[in-house]
């Protein structure tokens, strides 16, 4: 089982870095990692691996353009935080609950993931805390379109990926 959650991992990071940013749109990209790593945290299938988690966002920090850890570090916190809202607020996984918690997790990544490029950002120019409040709520209020738009992407695929991994790990 583990073997082919890594499998479907390692093909949803080549997907990710080699074809999906083919279909954006306003510079937003389906973040099918995202949703899969939230999907399997989500269905209490990816514990104790946080490891997994830090590998493949350094993996997708190589290739961001963005600094580097950002993306792991992001990837590790949200998968944190939705860890704990599955386990302690949501007590049974349907749809409504993967959808909410994707919803969730989107948002909060594309925030956390806006924030901590910042914040690298900042400490590589020496720029007073100050430029750095307003330079984050600027990017944060002129990214509020795409982060729905990714939003929209990410529940899609959530739609999608949920009856396949579901299929996947439970079956009979």
């Amino acid at each position: 089982m583990k073997v082919l959650i890594v499998l479907i991992l390692l093909l949803a990071v080549i997907l990710e870095i080699a074809s999906l940013p083919f279909l954006n749109s306003s510079g937003v990209s389906p973040n099918l990692v995202l949703v899969i790593l939230l999907l399997l945290v989500i269905l209490k299938t990816f514990e104790k691996t946080w490891r997994w988690i830090v590998l493949i966002g350094l993996f997708l920090d190589f290739f961001s353009g963005l600094p580097f850890g950002s993306i792991s570090l992001s990837l590790v916190l949200i998968t944190f935080i939705i860890d704990w809202l599955g386990r302690n607020i949501f007590s049974e996984v349907k749809l409504w609950t993967s959808l909410s918690l994707v919803a969730i997790g989107t948002i909060l990544y594309h925030f956390f993931l806006i924030g901590w490029s910042n914040f690298l950002a900042f400490l590589g120019q020496g720029e007073s805390i100050s430029y750095f409040c307003s330079s984050l709520g600027q990017c944060l209020f002129s990214s509020f379109g795409s982060i729905l738009i990714g939003l929209g992407y990410n529940l899609l695929i959530t739609l999608i990926v949920f009856y396949g991994v579901k299929k996947i790990l439970y079956q009979k």
